[in-house]
């Protein structure tokens, strides 16, 4: 009896492992898979570089080094730029390459400390988001003008 059951367990777990693997890809989206310059989203060509961290630490600092390959380094990003006889704003927050490659390369990395409750977890989450300036949903100027501290304190308002 007991290896009837054993015989039986096998293709039962099968099938429905096999039946939740299919129901995933089928309710799940299909991601992001093209340029959508109405959302802000560009998907480079070149979608993984390698990348070499070094890392140094003297008990009270950590310091970090990263290089990376790049066919055209940018360290720049608002550049002005005296042009027939009048300044002219080069280089923008915009999705996609820059054509001027004036947009900066940059890496971001989260360190915790122990202190941030379930960093572990969450760490990535808290710190990304669709309120951040170039995500696909960022506060308008109005907003950022009207805001308290944003648009009147740091603006002089």
């Amino acid at each position: 009896m007991r290896n009837q059951l054993r015989r039986q367990g096998l293709p039962i777990a099968l099938v429905l492992f096999c039946a939740g693997l299919l129901l995933s890809w089928v309710t799940h989206g299909t991601g992001v898979v093209k340029d959508d310059p109405k959302r802000n989203i560009s998907i480079p060509k070149q979608l993984s570089v390698p990348l070499q961290v070094q890392a140094a630490y003297n008990e009270t600092h950590m310091f970090f080094r990263y290089r990376w390959p790049a066919e055209k380094p940018a360290i720049f990003h608002d550049v002005v730029k005296f042009e027939d006889g009048k300044w002219v704003r080069k280089g923008a927050g915009n999705p996609g390459p820059e054509k001027d490659g004036l947009q900066e390369d940059r890496v971001a990395m989260m360190l915790d400390d122990g202190s941030v409750p379930e960093f572990a977890r969450y760490g990535g989450y808290m710190a990304i988001g669709s309120d951040i300036d170039t995500f696909t949903q960022h506060a308008s100027k109005a907003a950022v003008e009207a805001h308290p501290h944003l648009g009147k304190k740091l603006k002089g308002g």
